[in-house]
């Protein structure tokens, strides 16, 4: 990949958007942001990239072109691994995706570029006047919510749509182990995601994991009801044995973290 990513790479930089040129030096900034013209072009064949990413036999490859390059490339790689390693890459599967419209997948994990119409804006005031302009960001890391709940119900922690159940595998464990072990799937999953810019949105996976616990116990105590178990154990879920707490699953929140811990795999 080496070899290639030197032989496809060319260029220094994007060369200048002629139309961003002309209304910039015709001083109508404010008419460039509102119609979101960048300043330089992306469709330029004078300029290409290619970076790639690998874990274990996973790959993610991002290409500064146009489609037909990644067709290309994608047919180059096809050809070493079946010539020289025997093995035979399904291009069926082979997605190839536009990272502004749609979502890359990988380790887990949706990859896109922020479409235009969702980047921040914020107020410029030069001179005189004052305009709206949008902030350039970088890629964005996903956890793909949707993915993990279906991941869920497929479990038995959840009933089609999403909507938390009893998970009827664990009601014949003590209560501790039971909380422990909802509690363990959460963290891993949680500290997996550390780095996802929609941290916040996990917050409808700890819903699914916290009251499919509190309604495993109802059914395993027959307290009937997830008010009831609540009742017992309190909002922390707290199990309390010699005037000590030996385990609990407590709220918590899920502001974004500054330092994302390392890449392990998801529970």
């Amino acid at each position: 990949m080496a070899a290639l990513e030197k032989e496809f790479n060319t260029g220094t930089r994007h060369r200048v958007n002629p139309q961003w040129r002309k209304l910039t030096r015709a001083g109508q900034i404010k008419l460039v942001h509102e119609l979101n013209i960048s300043s330089r072009m992306h469709a330029d064949p004078t300029y290409k990239r290619l970076k790639y990413v690998r874990y274990a036999d996973d790959f993610l490859i991002g290409i500064v072109g146009d489609k037909v390059d990644c067709i290309a490339i994608r047919e180059i790689i096809h050809t070493f691994l079946l010539k020289e390693l025997k093995l035979n890459l399904n291009l069926e599967k082979t997605k190839i995706t536009h990272a502004r419209n749609e979502m890359a997948h990988f380790l887990g994990t949706d990859i896109r570029i922020t479409p235009l119409d969702k980047r921040p804006t914020s107020l410029v005031i030069r001179g005189n006047g004052s305009y709206m302009a949008r902030s350039a960001t970088r890629p964005q890391l996903l956890a793909p919510i949707p993915i993990i709940v279906d991941r869920l119900i497929a479990k038995g922690l959840a009933k089609p749509g999403g909507a938390p159940t009893r998970w009827t595998k664990q009601i014949h464990f003590e209560v501790s182990q039971i909380i422990n072990t909802y509690k363990s799937m959460w963290v891993g999953l949680k500290n997996y995601y550390s780095f996802a810019d929609n941290y916040s949105s996990l917050w409808r996976i700890f819903y699914i994991f916290k009251y499919s616990c509190v309604l495993t116990l109802a059914s395993k105590l027959k307290l009937g009801t997830a008010k009831a178990v609540f009742r017992k154990f309190g909002k922390d879920l707290a199990v309390v044995k010699d005037d000590k707490v030996v385990t609990s699953f407590k709220d918590e929140s899920l502001a974004k973290i500054k330092k994302p811990k390392a890449w392990g795999t998801p529970s």
